[in-house]
């Protein structure tokens, strides 16, 4: 029918009535994908790969900062004038820097393995963020946890 009405306009318009729009069912060629099947490589490993990297340089801040609370080294640096925005930005810059360059390593290890087909940044940027969070939770459990030995 949309043929028809179609054949009409044209004809009309131009003056021709010969003037026909034929429509014909051709098949169209699609590139073949390439499947990423980083889903089943990783099945119950992943877990491993991406908290085993960051549980050494976790613990070893928990137990600075616990040491540090232990002997009150933050008090004594505190009325020697250190500020407490200088305590806590130099313990977070370190960290960052020690988990920027383990989420790099994770992410290239990732890449040349199981996910040479995702991006490099979004793989990297999720390992990070999720670093980052070890980070606030060793302040966490920091603050809550004492050491003190009685003797």
């Amino acid at each position: 029918m949309q043929t028809w009405i179609e054949n009409f306009i044209l004809q009309e318009e131009s003056g021709d009535p010969n003037a026909r729009i034929d429509v014909d069912l051709a098949s169209f060629k699609i590139e073949a994908r390439e499947i990423d099947d980083l889903v089943g490589m990783m099945m119950g490993s992943a877990g491993f790969f991406l908290f085993m990297p960051l549980i050494i340089p976790f613990c070893n801040l928990i137990y600075f900062l616990l040491s540090e609370k232990e002997l009150k080294i933050k008090e004594t640096m505190k009325i020697m004038g250190l500020t407490d925005s200088a305590y806590f930005l130099s313990w977070i810059i370190q960290y960052t820097l020690i988990f920027t360059s383990i989420s790099f390593l994770v992410t290239l290890i990732v890449m040349a393995t199981c996910a040479e087909n995702s991006n490099f940044f979004l793989i990297f940027f999720w390992h990070w963020i999720y670093s980052m969070t070890y980070l606030s939770k060793a302040f966490l459990i920091a603050y809550f946890i004492s050491f003190n030995h009685t003797q």
